[in-house]
């Protein structure tokens, strides 16, 4: 009896005592921190407030954040395997293109997400294939969006899957501003960054690919061209079309597939890097050699994301510097060309 009066006692003792105390409100700290860091995430993604994927990987020490300076932009090719997934962050404007397919939205949402973002200005579905739009929802759920464009498409091609439906789902449910793609509209973006839409040119495709929207960046010196998956019919017409389609920089359409990137196409970019957003070991064969070789002789340098990881382009208007991610999960920069 006395013995366990003795150890009431000594509880009583050490939840009275200093020690006890400052465990119990570092626990409280914590567990008000981590609810409020949950509830920022999933509501109001204020961004003053860090991610856990932030705090992850400064917990875990990797440099993988590529940062710019003032007045410069940066493209990111985030690699979600067989599919397509960019973003440019072009001073405080944040765009979206694609999303790859729903198994890597949370890889996307991590990405963009560590580096400090909660904000997506605009996001660009470039056509309604999973490869392209399947994490969107997840992603369109995740992040404020300020707008989002679509291309107009026959009722019978766009896919009976359940990602595009979730992707409407959710823009409807969150009253995300939607809009059709328009040949001629210009973003305006930070850094005096430019982003113009130069397709679909017309509206009578036989494939949901052709239909994709092909914009071209346009930073100083330096452009980009963002392709979708846009094939023979459609290169031609854009080449056809009188617009300015000349880019530094191409995202090879449809993951280097012979069914694209035609010489007179190829002719008609000139570009002087190529990025393929493909998947490793994927069972279409993809980046054809066709295509590799294509691009090689025109002294192209070519990277994929299947040996690449995630690609980086940093332009100050007048040059690149190129990181990438393959092996070490840390950027390293590379020797541009």
């Amino acid at each position: 009896m006395e013995k366990g009066r003795r150890s009431r006692k000594k509880n009583k003792n050490f939840r009275e005592s200093t020690a006890y105390k400052i465990l119990l409100c570092a626990f409280t700290v914590f567990f008000v921190l981590s609810l409020l860091l949950y509830v920022n995430e999933k509501v109001f993604h204020l961004e003053f407030l860090p991610t856990s994927a932030e705090i992850t990987a400064a917990l875990n020490g990797k440099n993988n954040v590529v940062s710019t300076a003032d007045g410069e932009i940066a493209v990111h090719y985030i690699d979600v395997g067989q599919g397509d997934c960019q973003l440019i962050v072009a001073g405080d404007t944040r765009v979206l293109i694609d999303s790859g397919e729903a198994i890597y939205a949370d890889r996307v949402i991590n990405y963009i997400s560590q580096m400090g973002f909660r904000r997506l200005d605009y996001v660009i579905a470039t056509h309604q294939h999973d490869d392209h739009i399947g994490g969107m929802s997840k992603i369109l759920d995740q992040f404020t969006v300020g707008k989002i464009y679509m291309p107009q498409v026959p009722d019978e091609l766009l896919p009976m899957g359940t990602e595009f439906e979730s992707m409407l789902d959710v823009i409807e449910k969150r009253g995300i501003t939607a809009e059709y793609s328009a040949v001629g509209r210009v973003l305006q973006l930070g850094n005096g960054a430019k982003l113009e839409f130069l397709a679909p040119v017309h509206d009578d495709y036989s494939t949901l690919n052709n239909y994709s929207i092909v914009c071209r960046l346009v930073h100083g010196e330096r452009s980009f061209l963002f392709t979708g998956d846009i094939e023979r019919a459609a290169e031609s017409d854009l080449v056809n079309s009188g617009e300015y389609i000349r880019s530094d920089v191409i995202k090879i359409p449809h993951h280097g597939s012979t069914t694209s990137s035609t010489p007179a196409f190829i002719e008609a970019v000139s570009p002087q890097y190529a990025v393929i957003s493909v998947g490793k070991g994927n069972s279409y064969g993809h980046p054809k050699t066709e295509i590799l070789d294509r691009l090689s002789k025109r002294n192209c340098e070519i990277y994929t994301t299947m040996h690449s990881g995630t690609i980086v382009f940093v332009s100050d208007g007048e040059n690149f510097t190129i990181y990438t991610d393959s092996d070490s999960g840390n950027f390293e920069e590379e020797e541009a060309a």
